[in-house]
């Protein structure tokens, strides 16, 4: 037996003898599906349309809380309104802390305001997310939500064929502008960067999703062994999640020394001289872009400024367009089929259809909206 093997060896055992001494509950765990030893209900989990398990359990033991059971962790889930409320808003200071685990600090994510714990640095967040994103604040935003939301126009009527790429660039466009003075492209590199972080660390939290986080003492060994494929996919999202918080603070100081930034909030808070430091401006504004890219959860931070954009975006939308099915060559309707991504995270896929301008004072103004939206190029140095 090599030293390697034999260190192996030993930290796999200590940590299966340390999983199992810790997960014995002191309180009952809601209903659960049965499950095998060790790997618990690994497999019951599907890899798609996760949501759909989700929901149909609960029901199957006529309760709105069940948990799942893998590698030795529990993950309760939440299937009504009432139960978050109860637990999450009611009994917020028993079971609404931040969820703390290995791959969250393997791949970088420990920064962020959705899993700082709440302690000083998680307040200081706060206090500047309140401080940009009250609700008072929200009209300041409206001009630029009004450029934004007409190159949204623009860019459906003219390339209608991937709505769910255009409305995703048009989101990220707005909160770039917003946070740093940036103008977004399509394919923008740094785009890509932030989404792409998102998804693998969202991928990672899902129960069993990483081994390291039932057993934490793997993260101690080498990357090469077998089983630690978690590494390596936490180094490469780490290397994601330090480009996502540089690059853009990166064009920022750039634009600040030429003279030439946007009014901005990190330009803002640069000039201000904010007393968190530069590390806290990098690590707040990829924090706001999370935020405001989601329009999906009702409690976010950044939840006005994101359902402010989303009302005038489809109050524009209604008003200049009817919208339709795609035809075919042979002129019928093409079927619009969406389906949803699974994982913690869910999106639409793409879907083609037609967007038509409803009368001659939609297409007067469509046409003023392109000859006024200048076009963007990027700048990002990335």
């Amino acid at each position: 037996m090599t030293t390697t093997t034999a260190i192996f060896s030993f930290l796999l055992i200590i940590s299966l003898a340390a999983l199992f001494k810790r997960r014995r509950p002191t309180t009952p765990f809601p209903p659960s599906l049965p499950r095998l030893p060790i790997l618990g209900n690994f497999f019951q989990i599907p890899k798609q349309t996760t949501w759909e398990a989700y929901a149909s359990w609960p029901r199957k033991f006529n309760s709105d809380l069940i948990s799942v059971w893998v590698f030795g962790q529990h993950t309760i889930i939440i299937n009504s309104k009432k139960a978050a409320q109860d637990l999450l808003e009611q009994r917020s200071a028993i079971y609404s802390d931040k969820l703390q685990t290995t791959m969250i600090s393997l791949t970088g994510w420990d920064f962020s305001i959705v899993f700082l714990p709440y302690a000083d640095k998680w307040r200081a967040y706060r206090r500047v997310f309140q401080r940009l994103f009250r609700e008072s604040a929200i009209s300041e935003y409206q001009p630029l939500q009004k450029t934004n939301v007409e190159s949204l126009l623009r860019a459906l009527y003219a390339q209608p064929n991937d709505v769910t790429e255009t409305v995703r660039t048009n989101i990220a466009a707005l909160t770039m502008n917003l946070v740093y003075g940036y103008d977004v492209v399509p394919g923008d590199p740094i785009v890509d960067c932030l989404d792409t972080a998102s998804t693998m660390i969202v991928n990672a939290l899902l129960p069993g999703a990483m081994i390291a986080d039932a057993l934490p003492a793997l993260r101690y060994l080498p990357e090469w062994l077998p089983g630690m494929y978690f590494k390596r996919y936490a180094r490469k999202c780490h290397n994601f999640v330090d480009q996502m918080i540089h690059a853009p603070m990166g064009f920022v100081r750039r634009k600040i020394a030429d003279g030439t930034a946007k009014p901005s909030l990190i330009s803002s808070m640069m000039g201000d001289n904010d007393a968190n430091g530069e590390a806290f401006m990098g690590e707040i504004g990829a924090a706001i872009y999370t935020a405001m890219a989601d329009t999906g959860n009702a409690s976010r931070p950044g939840r006005h400024a994101a359902m402010s954009t989303l009302f005038i975006s489809v109050a524009h939308l209604l008003a200049v367009f009817n919208t339709r099915p795609k035809k075919d060559e042979k002129g019928n309707n093409v079927p619009i089929n969406v389906t949803y991504s699974g994982g913690a995270s869910s999106r639409p896929s793409s879907f083609k259809c037609s967007f038509q301008l409803r009368d001659d004072k939609a297409k007067a103004m469509l046409e003023k909206i392109a000859d006024n939206v200048p076009v963007s190029h990027n700048d990002s140095g990335f």
